[in-house]
C-alpha cells in the first residue's frame, strides 16, 4: 500500500510507502519528518508514550489559510 499527499500550495506530491503513510496531523506534533537521501525519517521531538499515535504538523497552510480549516485535536 502507499499515500500521495499533494500539496496544492507549494505544487509538488510526497509518496509515503509503509509506516510513514498512517501518520497524521497534529498541530503540535510529537515528531517530524526530515529528508535523508531519497527518503524520509521520522524523528520524535519529545517523549511518545507506549499507545500514543505518532503524529506530525503537515504545514501551516495544509487545512486553509493559517490551517484555519484544521480539525485536529489540538485545534
Amino acid at each position: 500500500e502507499f499515500h500521495v499527499v499533494t500539496s496544492s500550495r507549494n505544487k509538488f506530491s510526497l509518496f509515503f510507502l509503509g509506516p510513514g503513510q498512517f501518520i497524521n496531523h497534529n498541530c503540535e506534533g510529537n515528531a517530524e519528518l526530515q529528508p535523508v537521501n531519497n527518503g524520509m525519517q521520522i524523528i520524535a521531538t519529545r517523549y511518545i508514550q507506549v499507545g500514543e499515535e505518532i503524529t506530525v504538523k503537515y504545514g501551516n497552510h495544509y487545512f486553509g489559510k493559517d490551517n484555519c480549516d484544521c480539525l485536529c485535536t489540538t485545534c
